[in-house]
């Protein structure tokens, strides 16, 4: 099925700077917020009843009821939806007020090198978070982490949007346990093609060091990563993005998971602890068309090996992180072939 791009947004005639400039009034925001404090979830769990005209002007306390019409109107179609009973919220209202809610439009909240007492996957060393700029880094005081790429924080071990709400009453390890969990949250429908922020398509590509070589610190001098291969995902309508190692992808495969649950470890259960035996593996490229990765995935005596493979539409260099590897894109992995071996 095919829709416009007014179709998808369902705004007909409306630009982005034109929905922006909607919020900007007091009104207009006061009149969103009062309709979120006058709905209930518990009797209105799918927020279908409306409210009253009244009942809105009375919460937001606007004497003059041509004024409050006008700017309730404004709101109408898009963060407010009229009907023959009063007026709701619409999806995109409810996300403005919970934008607020979770933080991310008021002050910045910043929070320093918090101990978290989960150790670092490459070295051991204890991790510290970091709290910056809306985004929870997750780093090492010893080693580089993933890169050394000056894009990066030094001794990145991982780093995503985080809203300051999820800092509230919690202490350092458990912010990293829910900002991990926030993490796969957002990575989950994003390798099943969806966009977490916007349900629009995803496109995949696979991001390769075709020489890599690691020395120092285990770190490769081409591309300047640790791993050397890593998928890209992006959203062709909202442009959100998310790149990650394939360990991350490796951890919902169905042979994996299997493979760790017969010897007695849940990787359901998100903990730092448990990715880092994933991350244990190797990986190397043996094909280049069709791309085809060949994983050896160790473990208490045994090994899984996996077959990975995806055609792709195109391929050019990706100097995201400062390196020289080469983007696959149009890529799409899924699991070909494996076998579990002795390795005693």
């Amino acid at each position: 099925m095919e829709h416009s791009k007014d179709e998808e947004h369902d705004v007909p005639g409306v630009t982005p700077r034109e929905l922006f400039s909607l919020l900007g009034n007091e009104t207009r925001v006061a009149i969103l917020e009062s309709m979120w404090e006058l709905w209930s979830p518990e009797s209105d769990p799918y927020n279908r009843e409306a409210l009253s005209f009244s009942d809105i002007r009375a919460a937001v306390d606007v004497r003059d009821s041509g004024n409050f019409n006008y700017h309730l109107s404004q709101l109408n179609d898009h963060f407010v939806r009229q009907t023959e009973e009063g007026y709701r919220l619409t999806n995109a209202g409810l996300h403005v007020i919970r934008a607020v809610l979770a933080g991310s439009l008021t002050d910045p909240v910043n929070v320093d090198a918090l101990e978290t007492g989960v150790p670092c996957s490459y070295c051991g060393t204890v991790t510290i978070l970091r709290y910056d700029d809306d985004h929870l880094y997750l780093l090492c005081p010893n080693c580089p982490g993933h890169t050394t790429s000056d894009r990066w924080p030094d001794g990145i071990l991982a780093s995503f949007g985080f809203p300051p709400a999820g800092l509230q009453n919690r202490e350092a390890n458990e912010v990293l346990q829910a900002g991990l969990t926030w993490y796969d949250a957002k990575t989950a429908p994003m390798m099943e093609g969806v966009c977490p922020e916007c349900a629009g398509e995803v496109d995949e590509s696979v991001v390769v060091c075709p020489d890599h070589e690691p020395l120092e610190d285990d770190v490769c001098e081409r591309c300047l990563m640790v791993r050397p291969i890593w998928l890209l995902y992006e959203c062709r309508n909202c442009r959100y993005w998310r790149i990650f190692s394939l360990e991350r992808f490796l951890y919902d495969r169905p042979p994996v998971v299997s493979f760790f649950f017969e010897r007695g470890v849940d990787l359901v259960d998100r903990r730092r602890e448990t990715a880092s035996y994933v991350l244990e593996s190797d990986a190397d490229v043996t094909s280049d068309d069709p791309l085809t990765i060949r994983v050896r995935l160790p473990f208490e005596g045994d090994v899984l090996r996996l077959g990975l493979e995806t055609t792709y539409d195109s391929t050019e260099p990706f100097g995201h992180y400062g390196g020289n590897p080469s983007v696959y894109r149009g890529a799409s992995l899924s699991v070909t072939d494996y076998e579990v071996v002795s390795d005693r």
